[in-house]
């Protein structure tokens, strides 16, 4: 068996094993992935597993926290019970060791088709609580008619095609201070759509900004919603003016994909999405400090058929 990094030159070999989202996701400088390959024979190489993780820095009070997060594990049924699993988390842990990384998450969904997977993590000694995850993706016709977002904006909001590059680098600077900020975000404001995305600027400069990317000619995905004074006024005011735009830009059946830890946007999703539940997941946690190394020898052996983690945080 061998393990390799996936990258451009053999994305392809692995394409079967990769969910579409993150498939799309591995050029992005915060997302490594890991491949095993059966090496039965070498001119037709057979891929038997994936491991992806992503890698943010957070803060804790005035620590900086990095912290590499699972996002999915995924072991082709053919090779289940051949130690694939196994092979791709040492090889995950040999990187995690090398770069000093001492906070690893995975967030393993509820349903009890998931509950080998979860054994599986707890031989590699993860801790697991239950922690809400909101996660939503909806069309846009349904945010059109969200009453709340129909009104003007008290404060003045502009689009981030107005936004002096200098001051915006400076405001996502101070946005990925805080915890859940993901790290690959673009520094140019052209690499986001530049009439839906937006921000509020006061007299100490951009305090909000809501950022839109458009994935494909589906979905729009909003990576960023932050206020660094965490004002509830000024998260509505950017959601209602990005919606007003984006109505006017992209047909009513565009999907808009929204993924949030942070309380204050989950308060905000309440608001807009009463429906809306979020999800219950069964958040890992492994402590990665000196004195606390990974087990490698009492694996339960690809117990699980994948996994399927949100990288987190990226309003």
């Amino acid at each position: 068996m061998l393990i390799s990094r996936i990258d451009t030159t053999n994305h392809t070999l692995f394409d079967a094993l990769l969910p579409e989202e993150w498939s799309r996701k591995l050029t992005l400088p915060s997302i490594f992935a890991l491949g095993a390959i059966m090496d039965e024979d070498e001119n037709n190489p057979q891929p038997a597993g994936v491991l992806v993780f992503s890698v943010q820095e957070g803060t804790d009070g005035p620590a900086l926290l990095i912290a590499a997060t699972i996002e999915w594990l995924f072991v082709a049924p053919a090779y289940r019970g051949g130690q694939v699993a196994d092979a791709l988390m040492n090889a995950f842990w040999d990187i995690i060791d090398q770069s000093g990384i001492e906070h690893i998450l995975c967030d393993v969904p509820m349903p009890s088709e998931y509950d080998r997977l979860c054994a599986y993590l707890e031989s590699w000694d993860f801790q697991f609580t239950l922690v809400d995850r909101y996660e939503l993706t909806v069309p846009l016709r349904d945010i059109s008619t969200i009453s709340a977002l129909h009104h003007p904006p008290r404060a003045v909001i502009q689009p981030l095609s107005q936004a002096d590059p200098e001051a915006f680098q400076r405001f996502l600077a101070a946005a990925l201070d805080q915890p859940g900020a993901p790290l690959d975000l673009p520094q140019s404001p052209e690499a986001y759509d530049m009439q839906s995305s937006c921000f509020y600027a006061n007299s100490s400069g951009i305090d909000g900004a809501l950022l839109v990317q458009q994935i494909s000619s589906e979905l729009l995905e909003i990576l960023l919603l932050r206020s660094l004074s965490a004002s509830q006024q000024i998260l509505s005011d950017l959601c209602r003016f990005a919606a007003q735009q984006a109505v006017k830009q992209y047909p009513s059946d565009m999907q808009v994909r929204i993924v949030c830890r942070l309380e204050s946007v989950g308060k905000l999703i309440d608001k807009l999405f009463p429906g809306a539940q979020p999800l219950l997941v069964r958040r890992g946690y492994y402590d990665n400090t000196p004195g606390n190394a990974a087990s490698s020898e009492e694996e339960s052996g690809d117990a699980a058929p994948d996994s399927n983690a949100s990288s987190g945080d990226t309003l």
